[in-house]
């Protein structure tokens, strides 16, 4: 991710907190920035032209991902479903059903890479679940949206989310990784990004 590393939470457009949400790490976004406080972040705010070199960052990798070829392709629901590591593909949207688990389950490796390749939107309703098994890491997982990506209350997610128009997150929502919106805006209330 770059210069896009550091950051829990980026936006092009505005990013809008309600609650108390909290993001371990920087946060930022090219235009506006509402309600910290009552959100907490560990990290840095950037504002503007301060945060551009990230979000060019976060468009590199989402260009990367997009031209990523050798994929395997899935039918819309993610749960119920144990994937390995490897790139797959959505070729309209994804939905991790309400109290739904999609296992990821490594093969022991630090180095394994899960990278969703999603032309629509995503959308993770409530109670649904990302688990990691034998070894799989947050860190190592990528998820590009073409539109928007929506974590409903009490979802739990795991990865880098590099979404295209629009990023909401409702209350009791967590994100073990990071929230890009690239070109549009982002949406908290009480959520928790690391």
């Amino acid at each position: 991710l770059g210069a896009a590393s550091t950051f829990a939470v980026l936006s092009f457009d505005i990013l809008v907190n309600a609650g108390l949400s909290e993001l371990t790490g920087d946060i930022g976004t090219a235009t506006t920035m509402v309600g910290f406080p009552p959100g907490i972040y560990t990290g840095t705010k950037y504002i503007g032209s301060a945060a551009l070199s990230a979000l060019t960052a976060g468009r590199n990798v989402y260009n990367q991902i997009v031209a990523m070829s050798g994929y395997t392709p899935l039918g819309e629901n993610l749960a119920g479903q144990s994937l390995g590591p490897g790139v797959y593909q959505f070729s309209h949207g994804a939905i991790l059903a309400a109290g739904g688990v999609l296992t990821l389950v490594g093969t022991g490796s630090s180095t394994d890479t899960w990278i969703f390749q999603i032309g629509g939107s995503l959308l993770a309703t409530a109670g649904s679940t990302i688990a990691l098994s034998n070894g799989a890491q947050a860190c190592n997982v990528y998820w590009q949206v073409g539109l928007d990506a929506t974590f409903d209350a009490g979802s739990v997610f795991q990865g880098h989310v590099l979404a295209y128009e629009q990023v909401t997150a409702d209350a009791d929502a967590v994100i073990h990784g990071s929230l890009f919106c690239l070109y549009g805006t982002v949406t908290l209330d009480a959520v928790e990004v690391d």
